[in-house]
């Protein structure tokens, strides 16, 4: 038996408080049914990496190949949250191998070079004792906010594991169970108070012919025990038998223990557990078969909720491994399913020592021989996915609902923009899916299911969710391939194309055959709380998302460009927060986070915040409480509400609480405008309210001038305020161009002495509709590069022009009226900014309807920065009125959910970027946009039709001096076949039925002849097929709507290139003609 080394102990375990970092303020962990939990009770997942220390030198591998907090670091930024550091039974026990020092056990091993690379790169460590060495591992690991579990590997140092290494077992050579319990005693003690150990594996791989499951309960409860009583924070982890891989025992005779909540199980699953099964059979049979033991012998303790810590599982990172890359495609889908917590094997690239051999490599191991790298990204990124938890206590988002898993990626699928097809991707960005009782595949808070189409084609997204090709059956031994039946009866399932397309093919490898990998069809449906939103089409055509660390933001002529030069549109929503409560509204509804998590899953990347003028001047109104302020205009149920769902806000004065929700928009990376939109508290805007115009009975302009300066000076220094709107719709009786220019240049000049990063943004006259005045005389301002104007744009600025006229005239007539009244900025070089448009969401509005095709036409041609009027589903107050609803507003009446989904999908093509500044691409060319739908034109598929679809999908094309729509890089272009047929991609291009005019007053009818001399329209179906039909609407009529007919040909700088197919397809075309 080893000498004690209580001494040399009790004074580690002293400076070791002092020396060990702590990891997370949520520390200590515990457990709650089968989670693993902090203090707070919610879900913390183990996402650990084994980083091995047990070996004959007795120090972390790795040491002189780089410095120890490089290795931890490289640990962190890979993902990990915790280390399964391994230790040898005697570094505890023996006192002399305790204190030998590292460069001593090196000497003694003959290892030379080691020596040398540690005292490079970790000087520090090299004549540190081994136990203290072990310590400043554990140190550096939660300097880096990285946990630990200390895991007792076996009980001699060197590798790990047989049956006869005289280490697997109680009373074997090495293992002495006191001995033992006196190891354990002394690690517990040792680490007690180092907060980033969280738990303790108390033995690794039991194993060995004396292996019995009455001695696995009689000592391992008893390690359990003395651990637990020597340090109460750790979380104690019990391994089974049979190299750790059968705890089966479990099902019938449960641990009994004096403590509770601390107690997790551990399992080991490789690929070589099952011998060359994986090899040698089919891997449906043995992932079925293989799947169904590791439940019987270990997975059924989570149902039975208690938990599972996959310990140790990995493969051959070179990838060439047959054995082990069947097997981890069965394993990635289970631990997805089970969503456990884990430690890979291993971190290691290479060995000091092992068996023997110097230096030998770790192919098992993510990083390379010298520790400087990955050894293999691709399939670390794909591994990655199994880090983020699915579900447990305080993550749930949202609703239980399924994502669908592709083992063999490590991605999901999830649908791309609005027609696209489904593809594979981060399941981060998945939608939330349902698997109905009819075995139908919906994408939840929609219509739309996965349906087969046809044999070796893409899988189709549909509404008709009855049909045989929607039912999807969950089939096979491994019940991860998903079959279907197209409708001419053929089976298929789905797969995974080399553009990860997900199609339907037949269904391979089933059965039988060892020399088939069935890994691309492989699909599992797992449960999750978190939200796995898609991502918003918009940004896929390259935008440029606030980033704050390119704040703040200036002017390049036309353009809002970040510090680096490069273009930044303004995507915003109006915020309501100038009415009669001044609190931004909604606050009663939703909690803040929510609401502004709402607002970026919509791809906005900025909101125009409004606020009163009092709110900055007076004093008293700045200084009452949220609270008072709804008290005294009787809003009871509010303040329950606010109660609920924003306590924090309630007692806060009103400046404190607007300044907050700024705060709250910073932390979620969005951009605010901060808009003066009236000076008392109220509804806007009308001609006789008293706060249109300088002068008017509640606009003083030195106090006007004072409030814009103490917002300005208040948000100086704040990030994500990248702008100052002076002052909302000037207006009245009183308006007039002197006084503009008087006090407009007073209040820039004000704004900009007070903080001179932010935009100064100048609205003009008429409601903010006219900006005429400056095409002859210019604004004056010291400084530059920070000058917006802003201008509002909605059907009703016209009257009732839109329902009583042609919609082409009225069109043309606005738009003309528009480019001369504000959009002739924008050819000047000044940035034009649309601060309010917006349509009744209720999609009755005829006005608004036919208005609205008008405005994206102009937006996406003119490319302008703009807010939509507004994100707001009902107000606290307004006019008098509770909880009045804003039928303009995207959200529905308690924030809850979009009010019209598929106008806001339309309206948000305009968030992109389309050209500007710093957008490095290729050069300019032409989309096709339907206004009507926010869709472009482009050519689908192989053989298939011009259709509509995301811009971010279009092609490029060219409208020539001879007005032909060429397709850029080729000869094709488009061509008017029939009447009432679909338009055609051919050549020549040189036919009548190759022209394409402009016609109409709104300029936007695309008309030519077919080869009988018919003239046509391009035209949409009712599947967005792209038709030539005889030519509507074009004057008079004011019953007709001509918006499926409306196409704007856009000047472009979005990268937007022809699929590989698509350019096979037409080089087909062109053989045949």
């Amino acid at each position: 038996m080893a000498k004690p080394v209580i001494s040399l102990f009790s004074f580690l375990s002293i400076i070791s408080l002092l020396t060990l970092a702590p990891a997370a303020s949520a520390l200590p962990l515990s457990t709650s049914s089968r989670w693993i939990v902090d203090e707070s009770g919610q879900r913390v997942k183990l996402a650990c990496v084994n980083w091995v220390s047990h070996l004959d030198s007795v120090v972390a591998e790795g040491l002189s190949k780089q410095p120890v907090d490089a290795i931890a670091k490289r640990i962190a930024s890979l993902g990990f949250n915790c280390v399964r550091l391994t230790w040898p039974l005697l570094l505890a026990t023996n006192e002399t191998l305790a204190a030998v020092t590292v460069r001593q056990s090196f000497q003694s091993l003959g290892l030379l070079e080691s020596i040398s690379g540690i005292q490079s790169n970790n000087p520090a460590l090299v004549d540190l004792p081994l136990l203290k060495a072990y310590q400043a591992v554990v140190s550096s690991l939660g300097s880096n906010n990285v946990m630990v579990i200390l895991d007792n590997h076996l009980s001699t140092p060197g590798w790990c594991c047989n049956n006869n290494d005289d280490n697997g077992f109680f009373g074997d050579k090495y293992f002495n169970p006191d001995l033992w319990i006196t190891g354990l005693t002394r690690m517990a003690t040792l680490f007690k108070g180092v907060s980033n150990v969280v738990g303790m594996s108390l033995r690794n791989e039991l194993r060995g012919p004396k292996q019995n499951v009455d001695d696995w309960y009689k000592y391992m409860q008893r390690g359990a025990e003395a651990v637990h009583s020597a340090n109460a924070d750790v979380l104690v982890i019990l391994s089974g038998l049979s190299f750790d891989t059968d705890l089966s025992f479990l099902a019938k005779r449960p641990v009994s223990l004096t403590f509770a909540g601390k107690t997790v199980f551990e399992v080991h699953w490789y690929g070589f557990s099952d011998g060359q099964a994986w090899k040698n059979g089919n891997p449906n049979q043995v992932c079925g078969q293989v799947y169904n033991n590791v439940k019987r012998k270990s997975g059924f303790l989570l149902d039975n909720g208690l938990p599972l810590f996959v310990s140790e599982f990995g493969v051959d990172h070179r990838g060439t491994n047959v054995n082990d890359n069947r097997y981890l495609n069965c394993f990635m889908a289970a631990a997805a399913e089970f969503d456990v917590d884990f430690a890979l094997w291993t971190l290691v690239g290479s060995y000091y020592l092992r068996q023997g051999v110097v230096g030998m490599e770790e192919y098992y191991g993510i990083l390379n021989w010298d520790w400087s790298d990955i050894r293999n990204s691709s399939l670390t990124q794909r591994l990655s996915v199994l880090q983020s938890p699915l579900q447990g206590p305080g993550l749930a988002q949202s609703r239980m609902h399924k994502i669908i898993f592709h083992p063999a990626t490590g991605l999901c699928l999830l649908k791309v923009g609005f027609l696209g097809p489904l593809k594979l991707g981060p399941c981060s960005q998945s939608g939330a899916w349902a698997y109905s009782s009819r075995k139908v595949l919906t994408l939840k808070g929609t219509y739309f299911c996965i349906q087969a189409d046809k044999l070796n084609k893409p899988a189709a997204v549909g509404i008709l969710c009855t049909t045989r090709n929607s039912q999807w059956d969950i089939i096979s031994d491994s019940k991860l391939h998903l079959q279907s039946k197209t409708m001419d009866g053929t089976e298929v399932c789905l797969d995974v194309d080399s553009s990860n397309t997900v199609v339907t093919n037949s269904c391979n490898c089933l059965s039988r055959d060892s020399s088939c990998d069935p890994g691309s069809q492989w699909f599992k449906l797992v449960d999750s709380t978190i939200n796995s939103s898609p991502k918003s089409p918009m940004l896929e055509l390259n935008s440029v998302p606030c980033q704050v660390s390119a704040l703040p933001l200036s002017t390049h002529k036309r353009w809002i460009v970040d510090e680096n030069g490069r273009r930044v549109k303004l995507a915003c929503v109006n915020w309501v927060s100038h009415l009669d409560t001044v609190l931004a509204e909604g606050l009663s509804k939703q909690p803040v986070n929510a609401i502004i998590k709402r607002i970026t899953s919509l791809g906005f990347n900025c909101v125009r915040l409004t606020w009163p003028l009092f709110l900055a001047t007076n004093s008293t109104l700045a200084e009452v409480t949220v609270r008072q302020s709804f008290q005294s205009l009787g809003l009871l149920g509010s303040i329950s509400g606010l109660q609920s769902n924003n306590p924090g806000f309630l007692d806060l004065s009103l400046i404190k609480a607007f300044q907050a929700v700024v705060s709250s928009l910073g932390k979620n990376n969005v951009m605010v405008v901060l808009d003066n939109h009236l000076s008392k508290p109220g509804w806007c805007c009308s001609n006789t309210d008293g706060n249109g115009f300088f002068g008017d009975e509640y606009f003083n302009p030195d106090n006007w001038i004072v409030g814009l300066t103490r917002m300005a000076a208040l948000f100086h220094g704040v990030r994500n305020v990248v702008g100052m709107s002076l002052r909302n719709e000037l207006r009245g009786p009183k308006q007039n161009v002197n006084d503009w220019y008087t006090y407009m240049q007073r209040g820039a000049e004000a704004v900009h002495k007070a903080n001179p990063v932010v935009l100064v943004i100048l609205s003009g006259l008429k409601f903010d509709t006219d900006l005429s005045f400056l095409a002859n005389r210019p604004v004056k301002l010291t400084f530059s590069g920070k000058t917006v104007y802003e201008v509002h744009w909605y059907g009703f600025t016209d009257g009732q022009e839109w329902k009583s006229g042609n919609s082409n005239q009225v069109c043309g007539h606005v738009y003309n009226n528009v480019k001369g009244r504000s959009g002739f900025l924008l050819d000047r070089g000044f940035p034009l900014f649309v601060s309010e448009f917006g349509v009744d969401q209720r999609g009755t509005n005829v006005i608004d309807n036919r208005y609205l095709n008008c405005f994206m036409a102009a937006a996406v041609e003119l490319d302008v920065d703009f807010a939509q009027w507004s994100l707001v589903g009902s107000y606290y107050l307004r006019q008098g009125v509770k909880g009045m609803k804003e039928y303009y507003g995207i959200l529905n009446s308690d924030w809850s959910g979009i009010r019209n989904s598929s106008l806001t999908q339309k309206i948000s093509v305009l968030q992109t970027s389309i050209k500007g500044a710093g957008l490095h691409t290729p050069r300019l060319h032409k989309i096709i946009f339907h206004p009507a739908t926010g869709l472009c034109l482009l050519k689908v598929g192989t053989r298939g039709p011009l259709k509509l679809g995301p811009c971010s999908q279009t092609q490029g094309w060219t409208y020539s001096s001879t007005k032909v729509l060429l397709l850029n890089k080729n000869e094709f272009c488009i061509q008017a076949d029939q009447l009432n047929k679909p338009a055609v991609l051919g050549i020549p291009c040189t036919t009548p039925n190759s022209r394409w005019e402009t016609i109409s007053d709104s300029q936007m009818h695309l008309q030519s002849k077919t080869t009988d001399g018919t003239e046509v329209c391009l035209d949409v179906d009712s599947d967005k097929t792209i038709v030539t039909n005889a030519c509507k609407c074009l004057s008079g009529d004011s019953s007709c709507d001509p918006a499926s007919q409306w196409f704007k040909v856009v000047d472009s700088l979005i990268n937007s290139t022809p699929s590989k197919e698509g350019l096979e397809a037409i080089d087909d075309r062109l053989v045949h003609y």
